[in-house]
C-alpha cells in the first residue's frame, strides 16, 4: 500500500479527500485507516508536514474550530485537482484492489472497482473522543488496533501542542508548567494501563470524581 502513495500521490489524495469535506489531521488519519480498514494507518508525521505544504502552497487554508485546525480546499487547490483529474482517475483504479481487500467494494470485476467509497465524515467532537468510537474486536487484532488508536491520540496531543506554541508563543514559565502537567498525565496514563482496575478504584474513591 505504502508504494501507492509515493512519488506525491499522498498529497493528491489528501486533497481529494478535503474536496469532499474539510477535516482536521487526526480526522483524515482516522478516514485513511478506517477506508482501508486498519491497512494502511499513516501517522501523524506523515499527514501533517503534508497538510503544511499544501497550506504553504495555497491549495488549502487551515481555520480554527473547537480548539483544532481544521482544512480545507482553497480555490488553488480545486484546480489542481480538476487539472489532475486524470491521475486522480489512474489512483482510485490503483486502489480499488487494495480497497476491495479491505472490505470496501467487490473488487476489480464488480461494478464500484473504478469508484473510491465514501463513508461518512467522522465529526472533530467524534475523532477527538475515542471513547464513542466502535470498541475493537478482542484478540491480537483487536489489541494491534487500540495499540494504534492510543498512538494516534499521542501524535495528535503532540501536534496540536506543538501547533499552539507555534502560533502563540512559549515562555519559560509555560515550560515549567507543561512539564509539571505532562508529567501528571504520563503518571496517570502509565497507572492505568499498568493496573486498570486498581486506578478505576481509586479514581472512584478520589472526592470530586466519579
Amino acid at each position: 500500500m505504502a508504494a501507492l502513495f509515493g512519488h506525491g500521490r499522498l498529497r493528491l489524495y489528501l486533497l481529494h479527500l478535503l474536496a469532499e469535506s474539510p477535516r482536521h489531521g487526526y480526522e483524515l488519519i482516522r478516514l485513511l485507516e478506517e477506508r482501508f480498514r486498519g491497512s494502511y494507518s499513516p501517522s501523524a508525521g506523515t499527514i501533517y508536514p503534508r497538510l503544511a505544504k499544501l497550506a504553504a502552497d495555497g491549495l488549502v487554508r487551515q481555520t480554527t474550530s473547537g480548539g483544532r485546525k481544521v482544512y480545507a480546499l482553497t480555490e488553488a487547490g480545486a484546480r489542481e485537482l480538476a487539472a489532475r483529474r486524470e491521475e486522480v482517475a489512474a489512483l482510485e483504479r490503483e486502489l480499488a484492489p487494495a480497497l476491495a481487500r479491505a472490505g470496501d467494494g467487490p473488487g476489480p470485476r464488480g461494478g464500484t472497482a473504478n469508484r473510491l467509497p465514501r463513508p461518512p465524515a467522522l465529526s472533530p467532537a467524534r475523532a477527538a473522543e475515542g471513547a464513542r468510537q466502535p470498541a475493537p474486536p478482542p484478540g491480537p487484532a483487536g489489541a494491534a488496533e487500540r495499540l494504534r488508536e492510543l498512538e494516534h491520540l499521542l501524535d495528535g496531543l503532540r501536534d496540536e501542542v506543538r501547533d499552539a506554541a507555534r502560533d502563540h508563543g512559549v515562555g519559560e514559565a509555560e515550560v515549567r508548567t507543561a512539564r509539571r502537567l505532562l508529567a501528571e498525565t504520563s503518571a496517570h496514563l502509565v497507572a492505568l494501563l499498568a493496573s486498570p482496575d486498581a486506578y478505576r478504584d481509586r479514581e472512584r474513591r478520589t472526592p470530586g470524581r466519579g
